[in-house]
């Protein structure tokens, strides 16, 4: 499916670019094409569309919402999922095959669903669509 504001994105592609843009870091991005060649590839509607999906399930943002807020959301969303999303996949596969913990040379971490979800900083930016799910935690 084709990125559609209103359907799968409150945010274009070109408002997507513009606000990461003057993002530091975040030249990656501007690498990617703008459309996957096949459907599952790697490119910046992919990530929008699926960073429109993850925010929908543990917020409370109608498809239609308009603000720049969301829009700026949407567009850490998306870069935040290009650049972790492996790391994510990684996490949720280790935590249901059952690891809880693990040391790795210098590093220690103990798995948990809770620590894996939508970083603050994100969520901070649409503070008034929190939907209250237990994964997701706001801090005033």
């Amino acid at each position: 499916m084709a990125l559609a504001v209103g359907t799968n994105s409150w945010a274009t592609r070109t408002e997507i670019d513009a606000y990461l843009n003057d993002k530091p870091k975040s030249t990656d991005w501007f690498a990617l094409d703008d459309t996957p060649s096949a459907p599952g590839e790697e490119a910046k509607d992919s990530y929008i569309v699926s960073a429109f999906y993850w925010l929908s399930a543990k917020t409370t943002i109608p498809n239609n919402a308009t603000s720049d807020s969301v829009k700026n959301a949407q567009a850490e969303a998306a870069l935040y999922l290009y650049r972790y999303s492996t790391d994510i996949e990684k996490r949720e596969a280790a935590i249901n095959s059952g690891v809880k913990s693990f040391d790795y040379q210098e590093v220690s971490e103990t798995l948990d669903y809770r620590q894996i979800g939508i970083p603050e900083y994100i969520l901070g930016m649409i503070a008034e669509y929190s939907s209250g799910n237990s994964f997701v935690l706001l801090r005033g």
